[in-house]
């Protein structure tokens, strides 16, 4: 019988202590989450500036337009131009489309997806006071870090996007060439590897991302106990 109050006396404090800490959690969640989010930011503005010199948002994601849009085709008919060409007219106007629109849409997606997880965590915040649900918040965890670090990795690779468009028409990040007729040329060519390697480390960007959170919150309900259990002991 006195071990079974013991117990139940333990439990009791067990339970009242992760209250508190959920309610700790719960106080300064907003503070934390706009500290990180914000802090990551910053980063990749720094990061970004020692790239190519600016911090600007956008700054990259325009300079790419402006860049494709020295590009001129060859003049012709449908009779004179070589079906070489037509396909590679095509094959570069779809790259140039994918690549303004995701490096728009990757300096974005980072600050919608921070908007869209910041108001779940408080829905998932309760899921902490049990060990069986704990799991919920861990997810959001992950999902909420993998949006604050897609804004710090989408900056660099933009940058680093621009740097590589730029070299490659040999001018300084920032200026742009003369127009340029795209013909069937070696610089034609490395024009649409060079499209198709941005738009690529553009799309997978995400999956760096998850690879960067994979399993970094897992056992985060199971700590909180254990601290919630050590405080118990010291308590009783």
């Amino acid at each position: 019988y006195l071990q079974k109050k013991a117990d139940a006396y333990e439990f009791f404090i067990e339970t009242l202590i992760t209250i508190g800490i959920v309610w700790v959690i719960f106080r300064y969640y907003g503070v934390v989450t706009k500290t990180l989010f914000l802090s990551l930011m910053d980063l990749g503005k720094l990061l970004q500036s020692e790239l190519i010199g600016t911090d600007s948002i956008f700054g990259p994601s325009e300079y790419i337009a402006k860049i494709y849009a020295t590009f001129v085709f060859e003049s012709g008919t449908l009779f004179t131009i070589s079906i070489a060409h037509l396909m590679q007219a095509a094959i570069f106007a779809v790259l140039t489309f994918l690549m303004s629109a995701v490096a728009y849409l990757i300096q974005m997606w980072g600050v919608v997806g921070y908007l869209i997880a910041l108001p779940l965590g408080y829905i998932m915040l309760p899921s902490l006071l049990h060990h069986k649900t704990s799991f919920l918040f861990e997810g959001w965890a992950r999902l909420f870090l993998g949006f604050c670090l897609y804004g710090l990795v989408g900056k660099l690779i933009v940058a680093m996007v621009a740097l590589m468009l730029a070299a490659m028409m040999n001018v300084p990040y920032g200026q742009l060439p003369g127009s340029m007729i795209l013909v069937a040329t070696p610089q034609a060519d490395m024009v649409l590897l060079v499209s198709a390697l941005g738009v690529l480390m553009l799309l997978i960007s995400g999956a760096w991302v998850k690879a960067l959170t994979q399993g970094g919150f897992e056992g985060l309900g199971g700590g909180i106990r254990t601290v919630a259990m050590t405080a118990t002991k010291i308590v009783s």
